[in-house]
């Protein structure tokens, strides 16, 4: 909410207090353009400021701002009548008539961070301490939570202390996220009570903050009250007598719309404030079925009225709420009121409403072993959170295809980001090769299936077996002996790797051809050389894929590096008897069109990266006849512009 910036003139500050300050100007000619101003007169300013290239005319145009100075000393600013934003608090209606104009700030439920005119800190620091000849304000850093700092002239008076704010004085509050990391100041208008009332600029909608004081402590900060900050010219005294009588206003509002937007979800729309209240936010309470007052109606279902709206600042509501009714429905809002006063009856709306679906996404399937598909993807039913959804999953055709296999998982494990409806699962098939994987989320309660998609996944074959393996080694040599086959398929090629230690190393031998012998069997001898010695264990495997290690066949022990001799292998388990090769199935009959339609999870639109930036550069072009005009103008009204000279930093909100 506050932040430092340059200062106004052309000069942009280099330096904080008590360090070396540099000054940078720009010409305001060559700023016209919009292109990065470049000074065409260079030279260096000594004595502890910084070098800068200093634009001849901006020279000129603070000098004639200072002779502007001369010709009319003692020139102070006065509060405008007006403002180009509006006015939030006339002067005269706070600091018991005292005070000075509350600026809007032109941006309708934000911040400005451009305008130095109504920035939180411009409001004491530039018109109503320097009305009543108070100390200077000056936030240190740019930041309004570094105004201490930067106001020496001012006594702190820290939380605990038991000092109750008097009116004119300055509340600061720390940085954070609540004031955009800069601090916020808002000034003292009066106590009563507990309650201090504050007047402040480009933060609330009406220009009032309440604060809240327990003789100890400061309470109802963005961020939390740093300290306050008392002028000792200041001779204000808080009212005396009885308080004054509350407001008594309803709120306003409007209900704008209310819509079904899937899910047994519906979304209200609209805005509402409490004058009473201005700086909190107000609830809104929904009601589905009916009124407040009609029997078997749900709710209050309890929403905050916080957003940005148009017009109205941070009083509008946008939110979406679950709900057990489904067909045509009254949906009916009313405004909470803060203090005295009735609630507001926004009105009522009836929307359709359809029950919850199941809903998902289906984002991979593989086949990373023989006869096994892996899917991964996510689902869920709003109708029941608590319980795993369901999903089916259809191996080798749609749901309605008789020649597809069914297999049910759930959608059970949890997501990075803490979410319980993820499925990631591995399914073991009778099918082979190409093949489509359909995937359905399995509704609960009111609503239908969703069907997640389908996708294709070439499904491995089964790997080769391998009978009467033997293992043998001289020197570092190791041989293995057998013979192979693929029970799956015939035509594929048989890959042996020899695996020593675990994995300390792997060989690949010798593939023995494809197809050779009965049913594609084939007897092999493969050698390969090893880098060790001494005794090792040799375990064989056998795959129909270079990708892969395969199915183990086979272990036996060896010793590497002696004349050594044949050392039989253990016997391994077969993966599978040996068969010769089926005759082919008959193709299946085509599989009727589905009638489900297939919808999936609508994809979020990528942010397009934003145009760089135009790099400027050159001079615009101006004249330098222009140039000089603006000089005169600028010693005729310099006088007007006086003060100016004396802004120290002006930090914004």
């Amino acid at each position: 909410m506050q932040r430092g910036i340059p200062l106004p003139g052309g000069f942009a500050r280099q330096g904080e207090q008590g360090a070396a300050v540099g000054l940078t100007f720009f010409s305001p000619l060559r700023m016209r353009s919009g292109k990065r101003p470049r000074p065409s007169v260079a030279f260096t300013i000594h004595k502890g400021f910084v070098m800068r290239r200093v634009s001849l005319v901006a020279v000129l145009a603070t000098l004639a701002l200072a002779l502007g100075q001369v010709f009319a000393p003692g020139v102070a600013p006065v509060a405008q009548a007006g403002h180009r934003c509006g006015i939030l608090i006339p002067g005269n209606q706070w600091l018991q008539g005292q005070g000075v104009d509350v600026r809007d700030n032109c941006v309708p439920g934000g911040y400005n961070f451009t305008d130095l005119d109504v920035q939180c800190v411009e409001l004491p620091q530039q018109r109503l301490y320097k009305k009543f000849g108070w100390p200077a304000v000056y936030a240190a850093d740019g930041g309004a939570a570094t105004i201490p700092e930067g106001s020496p002239g001012l006594e702190r008076k820290l939380p605990g202390s038991g000092y109750v704010p008097v009116p004119g004085d300055l509340i600061i509050e720390n940085k954070g996220p609540g004031n955009g990391g800069y601090g916020h100041v808002a000034v003292v208008d009066r106590v009563e009570g507990n309650t201090i009332w504050a007047v402040e600029q480009n933060a609330s909608a009406t220009g009032w903050h309440r604060y809240q004081y327990n003789n100890s402590d400061y309470k109802g900060a963005y961020t939390s009250v740093r300290m306050i900050l008392h002028a000792p010219q200041n001779h204000f005294t808080n009212p005396s007598g009885p308080a004054p009588q509350p407001k008594n206003h309803d709120p306003k509002g409007n209900f704008d719309s209310a819509a079904h937007v899937g899910d047994g979800k519906i979304q209200v729309k609209g805005w509402t404030y409490d004058s009473d209240t201005p700086n909190d936010d107000l609830e809104v309470e929904v009601f589905i079925g009916g009124d407040w007052q009609e029997a078997g109606r749900e709710g209050p279902h309890i929403i905050k009225a916080f957003r940005p709206y148009p017009g109205k600042w941070t009083a509008g509501f946008d939110e979406t709420i679950r709900t057990s009714r489904i067909g045509d429905q009254k949906v009916c809002l009313h405004a909470r009121n803060r203090g005295p006063g009735q609630n507001l009856q926004m009105g009522c709306k009836t929307v359709h409403i359809g029950g919850a679906n199941a809903t998902g996404g289906f984002n991979s399937v593989e086949s990373v072993e023989p006869g096994t598909v892996k899917v991964w993807g996510w689902a869920h039913d709003d109708d029941d959170r608590n319980t795993p959804t369901p999903v089916d999953v259809f191996i080798g055709g749609e749901w309605n295809d008789p020649a597809a296999e069914k297999h049910t998982i759930r959608a059970d494990k949890v997501t990075p980001a803490g979410v319980r409806d993820m499925f990631l699962d591995t399914l073991t098939t009778a099918k082979r090769g190409e093949q489509r994987v359909c995937l359905h989320a399995i509704n609960t309660g009111p609503g239908q299936n969703h069907a997640l998609g389908c996708r294709t996944v070439s499904i491995m074959k089964g790997d080769p077996a391998v009978e009467d393996l033997s293992v043998s080694a001289k020197g570092k040599t190791i041989t293995i002996d057998g013979r192979a086959y693929n029970v799956e398929d015939t035509t594929a090629p048989v890959y042996l790797t020899m695996q020593v230690d675990g994995g300390t190393e792997n060989l690949y031998g010798v593939t023995p051809p494809a197809g050779v012998g009965p049913g594609g069997a084939v007897d092999f001898s493969s050698s390969a050389e090893s880098t060790l010695t001494g005794e090792h264990e040799v375990c064989v495997y056998a795959s129909n894929t270079a990708q892969r290690l395969g199915t183990k066949v086979g272990c036996a022990t060896v010793i590497l590096g002696s004349a050594g001799g044949s050392t039989p292998a253990r016997p391994a388990t077969p993966t599978a008897k040996p068969t010769k090769p089926s005759k082919p199935t008959k193709p299946a009959k085509p599989a009727k069109p589905s009638k489900k339609p297939t919808t999936s999870r609508p994809a979020q639109p990528t942010k397009q990266p934003a145009p760089a930036p135009d790099p400027g550069g050159e001079n615009s072009g101006s004249s330098d006849g222009l140039a000089w005009i603006l000089v005169v103008l600028a010693v005729i009204v310099g006088g007007g512009f006086a003060a100016m000279q004396h802004l120290p930093g002006m930090p914004r909100i």
